[in-house]
């Protein structure tokens, strides 16, 4: 990592000790959501009288619940928001007149301000997934997991920065986040699995990145993909990351030339 861009990794590695209230905060609005997902499909499988839904038994489905909330947490990125703000104020002109590019130093300063929460998590992930499979589980898939999850992360902080961007042309975008980041969610399997849609929507899904952020993660850390598929999946998450690179400079370019002509 480049000296620059390591101070600033650094400088939100500070910040997020420093708001430790927020970390307390987000742990919270993981829990819950859970614990709410987990009374509804205990009385979903009690109310059709299956032990089984889809490929999944309840105990089953509810470690996926576990996992994909986890994983969820991991991958989510924020700064999308002080993109969009920064743009609105005026203030995205520090950083066209710096010596920095401007995707390096948000994902920088995303990864830092993460940093401990995401150790933690990691460390809860490990400990579930080792004692759920009785110390018999391939370390393999962890380190593929992880791989996996932190490309899901940039992958949904390069779909986030596009969106933000829109803010050169768009006075609020915080409507458009409200409803992506719930479409991101479901569709990336983050409410259920993605083997739960129907067979038309699900073979939609194959030709967008969405169930490559959390759907696909979930299933590495679980075992469930052979390797030649994980190695596929991923190679398919660094496309979809390049795609939006450069839809992004695209967009970072026409946005510029529009700010600069009004006078920003």
């Amino acid at each position: 990592m480049n000296n620059k861009y390591l101070k600033v990794f650094m400088l939100s590695i500070q910040n997020s000790i420093v708001y430790r209230a927020n970390f307390v905060a987000e742990i919270i609005s993981g829990i819950i959501p859970f614990l709410v997902q987990v009374y509804i499909w205990i009385n979903v499988y009690g109310a059709a009288g299956k032990k089984e839904i889809e490929g999944y038994q309840l105990s089953q489905l509810i470690l996926y619940i576990a996992f994909s909330a986890i994983v969820a947490k991991l991958v989510q990125t924020n700064s999308h928001y002080d993109i969009a703000n920064e743009i609105k104020q005026g203030s995205i002109s520090q950083y066209i007149i710096k010596p920095l590019s401007f995707i390096p130093y948000c994902i920088s300063k995303e990864l830092g301000s993460r940093f401990i929460f995401s150790v933690i998590l990691n460390v809860v992930l490990t400990i579930a997934i080792v004692v759920l499979n009785g110390g018999k589980y391939n370390i393999l898939f962890f380190v593929f997991g992880f791989i996996s999850c932190f490309l899901g992360m940039i992958l949904y902080f390069m779909l986030n920065y596009n969106l933000a961007l829109l803010s050169f042309w768009f006075i609020d975008v915080s409507q458009i986040f409200s409803a992506t980041q719930l479409i991101f969610l479901f569709c990336s399997g983050g409410v259920v699995p993605v083997s739960f849609f129907p067979q038309v929507f699900q073979r939609i899904l194959v030709y967008l990145p969405f169930p490559l952020i959390i759907y696909f993660p979930v299933n590495v850390f679980s075992g469930k993909e052979n390797f030649g598929d994980i190695f596929q999946n991923m190679l398919i998450q660094i496309v979809w990351i390049l795609i939006l690179l450069l839809l992004s400079r695209l967009l970072w370019k026409k946005g510029v030339k529009k700010f600069s002509f009004f006078g920003g």
